[in-house]
């Protein structure tokens, strides 16, 4: 994010049932408005992040929320419309054509995977960045938003049930970001 503080936090997730459930801990605190970039090669979770925010924002199922790969956005209605953007197919010149801006001004959130495409990013999302480990089931995952805004608040203040906690076995808000990486030396805010 260029010329704003961010606030970074890494993750480790070991499954991608752990991969869902960060999604729908993010999901959870959805906004209208608020727009979700998703960064990361082939294989690294996109999907299963968008899944979890997807299910939690709109209590949707998740069997019926599938990456819109060639629909090219999907809209879940919950208390909070949630729009959902696969880019992968995308060209640059396209973007205009599929309506992201009209979306990006709606009422609901918007989750964008591939958000390498989009040219200019909104300064104010929430940016996570998937990567792969040498390990098939592990994945680092970094959220990244502006030091001051809504995103760094919602993320920084929010602390876990007792439900959540049981649920990821842990809790990843030990720490004075919301997650970590387990102790490693994996990211530096």
């Amino acid at each position: 994010m260029p010329g704003l503080e961010t606030k970074k936090s890494c993750i480790t997730s070991r499954s991608e049932s752990e991969t869902i459930e960060l999604g729908r801990q993010i999901g959870r605190l959805l906004a209208p408005g608020d727009v979700v970039y998703l960064f990361g090669d082939m294989g690294t979770g996109k999907t299963r992040i968008a899944k979890g925010l997807i299910n939690a924002a709109t209590n949707t199922p998740l069997d019926d929320i599938n990456s819109p790969t060639f629909t090219l956005i999907n809209r879940y209605q919950g208390d909070l419309a949630v729009y959902h953007a696969d880019l992968y197919r995308v060209e640059q010149g396209e973007l205009e054509d599929i309506g992201i801006e009209m979306v990006e001004e709606s009422q609901g959130a918007l989750v964008v995977e591939w958000a390498e495409k989009v040219p200019k990013l909104d300064e104010n999302a929430l940016r996570i960045h998937l990567s792969h480990t040498d390990d098939e089931n592990v994945r680092i995952i970094v959220l990244e938003c502006p030091q001051e805004g809504s995103w760094s608040s919602r993320l920084w203040t929010r602390r876990m049930s007792d439900d959540e906690e049981e649920a990821v076995g842990r809790n990843p808000y030990k720490h004075e970001q919301p997650y970590a990486c387990d102790g490693e030396s994996l990211c530096r805010s």
